[in-house]
């Protein structure tokens, strides 16, 4: 009897109730969203939505992170900037914030909401094509993928969510391949390598590691068993090629334009991100294999209370595993031995060096895998893969429990007992904490009574399925336990704190739409495990410089401040962390200018004069003499006022936000901060003809009776009243007197890979701009393009004159720029469609699956 067709009402009431599951476990995500970002990988991806709104609704594609002050190519490797999820997030996002009056507190909570709950859809999706290739009763299918996808998946929202998701997916794909040695199967496992490679190189290689010995096991066992197939594959592989020459050109040319503009990135910046000297050193270098795989903590194990530890295992429970050992006893579906062993493989090489099993699976990955040298962390991975290589044989174990046509054998009647026994053993021994004993003592009990079922034939099926459901609803308060201590280690009530004078997180601050100028830098995002992060757009006053240095987190002991990612030295170097703490300034007039050596650095900074003079690589003795020894320029001062009539009322948590425009007589840098010598006041006129001054609010939560200048928009503000005060206001007045004497005036243009700003220079001399030299800028002063050069070891400097100057940076201007940008946005819409597609293949795979019985 052939099993019945999967079929979309099926596959919706699966993944829907997935979904659901999702949404109760995690209520404050979707009803209460608050940011809840739950450890790095969730970070990341909120740093690539961000990212790519803020391009989307600025209708560019930036190759420069002007939040951290690096080139883009960083993301491409680090973050997942051209993965599905970021990019279908960001896509809906783009288009619906322009109708938000507050899109700073829209993007966090769609992002909250959407995210999520894309992630949780698309893995179902594959758990479902997963799942579905081992039954076909729906009463094991439907809550099989609603336990898998959700519950079993609920920790590893912690880490590797993202990635994760795609796990079941691509375990489909390759079973599909090895099962029917088909090409056109081929080309498809190609482009969802492809996918993956596209979206970030480091998630590809993590996701390759994890995956590897999967493969390696899915092939063996075709080998064995599909040798008919394997046999007319080879012979009939110019015909088939030539049958399907077009799909799978298609997918040639899809995988290549997806990957090209990511290797082009890498490329270009290859020694610039550092991933030469920390990664491809250890090629085929066994010594330094064994080193990072030789860690002391103990083995991880896949029972309880593990799973919110960057290195544990998933917490699966005993209805799964007590099913899965079942399931692998009993089925006579000889896949079941590709999960197993890729299982126990992927377990070894979780472990230490020390163990034997750990050596044996240690040297098997070094031996087999082509890029195990690339990884970092061995473990993380191989754990978060576990629940997809263990519930399809928890599916083959339920199966045969409704099934109940075949009895155990007394041998493995045995070997069942015996290993339940150890299990219960090993959840007692590396968890017998008292909180945690009554779980292990209750579920020893089910286990007993599933085990007693094995020789009761008459009550056999019975009490086989009462001891897995007792299981089940002892596990599940265990699962739901383990979310809230997910959600507890979240760290987004460190991102909403003050940190020092860097400026207050507010809602509306981390707008995507916004690109406002930072006059000052920061190096406050330490370490990801240690203190805040300097999310994009956190602060209002400072852009980041923590991808290029690494400094001492709060609380550990002060450490050299060294170079991390971006730059042009390798080396920990005091006298760097010296300059850069000694002032905040991202722009800076130093008067005179003096050749690069190994002393004159030590010398500026000792002499105190590291903001009066700049050292300067270059040949020409005649840039030496441009400087001025004169006192600055006279102040400027200027008065003006006007009474604008009230517009664009919105009321939103009691307060009511007046919107209107200023006509230009505001700089556009007092959106993020006013010079000690400006001078502003705004008032409310009441009726009565009394007034109220308002407080700037600039950099921190607008507050009642507040004001915001600019709120990120050119010649706009707000002004916050509470809502009582609507029928009193006759009218506002705004005073301001501009007291520079230099600086930065206006800023015409911010959007990443662009800067025009005008410049008042006191005298002539030379302009420092601390961001990272990179000779892809195009520096224009007044019109003309210029020759920069590299300014105190790594940072862009250049000759100005006194009084007000045009400065104008692109980075990658002109045509290579122009056609990667354009290849960046061929491959982001590629990655959107080649992954829905891979689904609708997926699914057609599985129909014809079924329909061959």
């Amino acid at each position: 009897m052939k099993p019945s067709q999967p079929t979309l009402k099926e596959f919706s009431l699966a993944v829907l109730g997935a979904v659901a599951v999702y949404v109760l476990i995690f209520p404050d995500l979707f009803f209460f969203p608050r940011l809840s970002l739950l450890a790095n990988d969730t970070k990341c991806a909120y740093i690539a939505a961000f990212s790519l709104v803020n391009q989307f609704s600025h209708g560019t594609i930036g190759l420069w992170d002007q939040y951290d002050q690096v080139p883009l190519s960083f993301y491409y490797l680090t973050i997942e900037l051209n993965s599905f999820f970021s990019l279908l997030t960001a896509s809906v996002c783009a288009f619906l914030i322009h109708f938000s009056d507050f899109p700073g507190k829209f993007f966090m909570e769609f992002f909250s909401r959407f995210y999520f709950l894309s992630l949780i859809a698309f893995r179902a999706a594959g758990c479902y094509l997963l799942l579905r290739k081992f039954t076909a009763k729906k009463r094991i299918l439907i809550p099989g993928v609603i336990y898998l996808a959700s519950f079993l998946s609920v920790p590893t929202t912690h880490d590797g969510m993202n990635s994760q998701s795609f796990y079941p997916l691509i375990v489909y794909l390759i079973l599909v391949t090895v099962e029917r040695y088909r090409i056109k199967d081929f080309a498809v496992c190609l482009l969802s390598a492809a996918v993956q490679l596209g979206s970030c190189l480091l998630s590809f290689i993590y996701n390759y590691q994890a995956l590897h010995f999967f493969i390696l096991t899915a092939f063996g066992w075709s080998f064995l068993h599909r040798q008919t197939q394997i046999k007319t594959f080879v012979a009939s592989l110019k015909q088939e090629y030539a049958k399907h020459k077009p799909f799978i050109i298609t997918c040639g040319v899809v995988a290549v334009l997806i990957v090209l503009p990511s290797f082009i990135l890498m490329m270009t910046n290859f020694h610039d991100l550092n991933f030469k000297d920390t990664r491809t050193n250890s090629i085929l270098n066994l010594a330094m294999y064994i080193k990072k795989v030789s860690f002391n903590d103990r083995p991880s194990w896949v029972l309880p209370w593990e799973s919110h530890q960057v290195s544990g295992c998933v917490f699966l429970g005993y209805a799964v595993l007590v099913s899965a050992l079942y399931g692998l006893l009993m089925s006579k579906d000889s896949r079941k031995y590709i999960f197993f062993i890729s299982l126990l493989l992927s377990y070894a090489a979780a472990l230490s060096w020390f163990p034997l099993l750990g050596k044996i699976g240690h040297l098997l990955n070094f031996a087999t895998n082509p890029i195990s040298f690339m990884v970092n962390d061995i473990r993380i991975q191989f754990n978060r893969i576990e629940p997809y290589l263990i519930f399809p044989l928890c599916v083959l174990g339920l199966e045969e429990i409704l099934r109940g046509q075949q009895r155990p054998g007394r041998a493995r009647k045995m070997v069942f007992v015996t290993g339940c026994g150890l299990m219960i053993l090993a959840g007692w021994l590396t968890d017998a904490r008292d909180m945690h004993k009554p779980y292990l003592i209750i579920q020893a009990c089910c286990v007993a009574i599933f085990c007693a079922g094995l020789w009761k034939s008459r009550f056999q099926r019975m009490l086989l399925t009462g001891a897995i459901i007792a299981m089940v609803s002892v596990d599940l308060p265990c699962l739901w336990y383990e979310a809230k201590v997910v959600l507890n280690h979240s760290s987004d009530a460190h991102w909403f704190k003050d940190v020092g004078d860097l400026g207050i997180k507010n809602y509306d601050d981390q707008n995507p739409l916004a690109s406002p100028f930072r006059n000052h830098f920061s190096m406050a995002e330490f370490s990801q495990f240690f203190g805040p992060c300097n999310m994009p757009g956190l602060y209002l006053h400072f852009t980041s410089m923590s991808k290029n240095f690494i400094d001492s987190p709060p609380g550990v002991e002060s450490v050299p401040l060294s170079h991390k990612a971006y730059g042009f030295w390798r080396d920990k170097d005091e006298r760097m962390a010296e300059y850069l703490k000694a002032d905040d300034n991202l722009i800076f007039e130093a008067q005179n200018a003096v050749p690069a050596s190994a002393q004159a650095f030590d010398h500026i900074l000792d002499s105190g004069k590291a903001r009066r003079v700049v050292m300067i690589e270059a040949q020409d003795p005649a840039l030496f003499n441009h400087g001025s020894q004169g006192e600055p320029a006279p102040k400027r001062v200027a008065l003006s006022g006007f009474n604008p009539s009230i517009s664009d009322l919105s009321i939103d948590n009691g307060l009511a936000y007046f919107h209107y425009r200023h006509q230009g007589l505001l700089p556009v840098y007092t959106s993020t901060f006013l010079t000690h010598e400006d001078f502003v006041k705004v008032y409310v006129v009441k009726k009565d003809g009394s007034e109220i001054e308002l407080m700037p609010s600039m950099g921190k939560p607008i507050e009642p009776f507040s004001y915001d200048i600019n709120n990120y928009a050119k010649d706009s503000m707000i002004v916050a009243l509470p809502v009582g005060y609507i029928s009193q206001i006759k009218d506002f007045l705004l005073t301001y007197v501009m007291g520079q004497s230099e600086g930065v005036l206006d800023v015409s243009k911010n959007t990443g890979d662009h800067l025009r700003f005008d410049y008042l220079a006191a005298y002539d001399g030379w302009l420092v701009i601390h961001s990272p030299y990179d000779l892809r800028w195009r520096v224009k002063l007044n019109g003309k393009t210029i020759k920069f050069y590299k300014a105190n070891k790594s940072f862009i400097g250049f000759p100005i004159s006194t009084g007000t100057n045009d400065i104008q940076m692109d980075y990658m201007a002109g045509p290579p720029g122009m056609i990667l940008r354009l290849l960046v946005f061929v491959s982001m819409l590629l990655v959107v469609l080649a992954t829905i597609w891979l689904f609708v293949y997926g699914f057609k795979a599985l129909r014809e699956g079924a329909a061959h019985g």
